[in-house]
């Protein structure tokens, strides 16, 4: 059968838990987890990597660097992250200072550059759609914040009941427009938690013609890798979804073209995409 997108249900393990192993060639996806006291190494040979805090307080050490304190954070839902972006041919150790969660995505990398660290007061945060396609988008380690060489990493709130990805949207292919791309390539991951443990979501994945049309059930703790096609998801009654999304792509930014058939959602013209420009614009509510 061909897939657009793949579900990933690996238990967390105490310190690293690999859940996309793609080192070799595109996006990677870990985990770092466990309760105080937990420690793990991470080297990041020739990849750049992300460093984002889910939940709790890690203190990061690096070789020549200053210790980092990433924390506390509480829980994904109301609070703001902290991260690093972290270039190739580093090492690091993170350790629990209390029940953690950490989320650690790679991509290969050729350039360096410093250490970056993200505060919660650089994370910009907006509502996007409206109506039952409201959310809460918060753009973490962008191309207008950080420097790096494929990775964004951002983060959505999606109410209970509500959709996200919506309008359905894809970024497989590079599309010249006249003011910059209208769509650029690259790989997406998402990592998702449900505000109660019965939460449970749908992710629907299908190409321009729908030759190739599959669904997806989501529960917390899933890694959803999307490759290509169009992927709305939406969140079942009674809990909302937190989802970190980590895209990894060679022109580092945020370009996708909305399918056809949806553009009504956001008018006629280009420039009302939610999903081009997002370093300059101001997201449409």
């Amino acid at each position: 059968m061909n897939t657009l997108a793949n579900r990933y249900r690996i238990p967390l393990i105490p310190g690293l838990t690999d859940i996309l192993d793609q080192r070799s060639s595109g996006l990677s996806v870990a985990a770092f987890s466990g309760p105080a006291g937990t420690t793990d190494a991470i080297q990041t040979n020739d990849h750049e990597c992300a460093v984002t805090l889910v939940q709790g307080t890690v203190l990061v050490e690096m070789e020549t660097e200053r210790p980092i304190l990433l924390g506390p954070r509480p829980e994904p839902f109301t609070h703001m992250t902290h991260a690093l972006l972290v270039s190739g041919h580093k090492s690091l150790r993170i350790t629990a200072k209390e029940p953690t969660l950490v989320i650690i995505a790679s991509a290969p990398s050729v350039r360096s550059f410093p250490t970056q660290v993200i505060r919660p007061s650089d994370v910009r945060v907006s509502q996007r759609g409206e109506q039952n396609w409201s959310r809460q988008v918060r753009l973490v380690c962008w191309s207008d914040n950080t420097q790096g060489e494929q990775l964004l990493i951002g983060e959505t709130v999606t109410p209970s009941g509500n959709w996200s990805s919506v309008p359905p949207h894809r970024h497989q292919e590079l599309i010249e427009g006249n003011e910059g791309p209208l769509e650029v390539p690259y790989e997406e991951a998402y990592y998702f938690l449900f505000s109660q443990p019965q939460g449970f979501a749908l992710s629907r994945h299908f190409d321009i013609d729908e030759s190739v049309d599959q669904s997806i059930t989501i529960r917390g703790g899933d890694l959803l890798h999307v490759k290509q096609g169009y992927h709305p998801v939406v969140c079942a009654p009674g809990a909302s979804f937190y989802h970190l999304t980590m895209m990894a792509g060679p022109h580092r930014r945020s370009a996708a073209s909305i399918h056809p058939d949806f553009q009504f959602l956001v008018g006629d013209r280009e420039k009302d995409n939610p999903f081009r420009n997002q370093e300059q614009q101001i997201l449409r509510p």
